[in-house]
C-alpha cells in the first residue's frame, strides 16, 4: 500500500472515484442481468399460471353455487322454489361446464392435470345424484332428501 500513499490527494481521490464507479456499473449490470430474469418468471405467471388459477377458482364458485343450490331445492317447501332452484341449478351446471373447457386448455403441469382428472372423473358420479335428490324434494319426503343430499354425494367427491 506503500505506492497508494506516495500518490497526491487528487489523484487518491480520483482512483477511488474511478473504483466505486467501476463497482456501481458492475452492479448495474448484474442488476439488469436479475431484473429480465424477474420479468420472465413474471410474465410466465400472468400469461400462464394466472389464467389457470382464475379458471379453477371460477369452477371452485360455479361447483359451490350448485351445491347450495341443491340444498335450497331440499329445504324449500313450495313446489316452485324448488323448481326455480332446479333452473338455477342447470345454469351454474352450463356454466361450470363451460369453464371446465377453458381450464382444460391451459392445465400445464402433471399436478394439475391429475387432480382435474380425479375431479372430472367423480364429478358425473356427483350430479347423478340430483334427479334423485330433486324428486324426492318436490314429493316432500320429510328428511329423506337430506341424507341423499349429505351421505352419498359427499362420498363421491371426499372419498369413503
Amino acid at each position: 500500500m506503500q505506492w497508494f500513499r506516495n500518490f497526491k490527494i487528487s489523484t487518491k481521490l480520483v482512483v477511488s472515484f474511478l473504483f466505486i464507479l467501476t463497482l456501481m456499473a458492475a452492479l448495474g449490470f448484474f442488476m439488469i442481468l436479475r431484473l429480465s430474469t424477474i420479468s420472465a418468471s413474471s410474465q410466465d405467471m400472468a400469461k400462464v399460471q394466472l389464467p389457470g388459477l382464475l379458471s379453477i377458482s371460477r369452477i371452485s364458485d360455479y361447483f359451490g353455487s350448485y351445491r347450495r343450490g341443491e340444498l335450497l331445492e331440499v329445504l324449500s317447501e313450495k313446489k316452485e322454489d324448488i323448481e326455480k332452484y332446479v333452473k338455477r341449478n342447470s345454469e351454474m351446471l352450463e356454466k361450470l361446464k363451460s369453464e371446465q373447457l377453458v381450464y382444460e386448455k391451459l392445465m400445464d403441469s402433471d399436478a394439475e392435470k391429475k387432480a382435474y382428472a380425479e375431479f372430472a372423473e367423480a364429478l358425473p358420479l356427483y350430479l347423478a345424484e340430483n334427479p334423485k335428490i330433486v324428486a324426492l324434494a318436490l314429493e316432500n319426503k320429510d328428511m329423506r332428501p337430506v341424507s341423499l343430499f349429505v351421505v352419498p354425494p359427499a362420498r363421491i367427491l371426499i372419498g369413503p
